[in-house]
């Protein structure tokens, strides 16, 4: 039996073009979403490691990696949060 997981970190708000997000950061995102009627109610900025099938799951390597990736642009991204007005999760 495998298990499915991802981990990512996803920047978040009501308008703002992720396009400008990615160039602000100098990071290629893997997906992005544009706030419309009904869905999605918000537009996202979304950095990932890919969603994955495995035996065991190590969220803790996962996350690991992904930090490795944020941890330089930290100012940045806090910058990128009060300047388009967004919310931040790592899940």
């Amino acid at each position: 039996m495998t298990n499915v997981g991802e981990v990512y970190f996803r920047l978040y708000g009501e308008n703002f073009d992720p396009h400008e997000v990615t160039k602000f950061l100098g990071l290629e995102p893997s997906r992005v979403s544009i706030k419309a009627k009904p869905v999605p109610k918000f537009s996202s900025w979304v950095l990932s490691l890919s969603r994955t099938e495995e035996p065991v799951y190590d969220v803790y390597e996962k996350s690991e990696a992904l930090l490795k990736l944020l941890l330089p642009k930290q100012e940045l991204i806090s910058k990128a949060k009060e300047s388009f007005g967004l919310d931040a999760v790592l899940r």
